[in-house]
């Protein structure tokens, strides 16, 4: 689905994971492809699903995936404008941006691994350097 309707491909080497440019291209388009996962598994029939896996579970998962995917996109976009260009007012919109986005995954996860503790390392170098386009 996510190939032929969102031209979102699959990585030939690394075992098929998604890479770069095509990450980039999911978490952009987030909303709608999630919508369209939430419509694939709410589509399953509930005696197939995994028990307590009802409406609701998906629907609140499908949100949370998409909001968290949403966070990763609007803080990639800042990473990739150019040295100098991001403001004081972008700078405070990062910094509560990477505070949304570690709330969300600590809500949604058991742990924090390294990279994603990064964002707050992130935040130090986009203060510093106010953009990474060519970093």
């Amino acid at each position: 689905m996510l190939e032929e309707a969102y031209k979102v491909i699959r990585s030939a080497y690394h075992g098929g994971d998604f890479e770069g440019n095509h990450c980039r291209k999911f978490m952009r388009k987030a909303d709608p492809v999630m919508d369209s996962v939430q419509a694939l598994l709410l589509d399953i029939p509930e005696q197939n699903r995994a028990p307590g896996c009802n409406d609701e579970e998906i629907q609140r998962c499908c949100g949370a995936f998409k909001r968290l995917f949403q966070y990763f996109d609007g803080l990639i976009h800042c990473c990739q404008q150019s040295f100098g260009t991001l403001t004081d007012g972008d700078m405070l919109d990062v910094r509560k941006l990477v505070a949304m986005l570690d709330r969300l995954w600590r809500r949604m996860f058991n742990a924090v691994p390294p990279k994603a503790h990064a964002m707050w390392h992130l935040v130090k170098d986009l203060e510093r350097f106010r953009g990474l386009k060519h970093h």
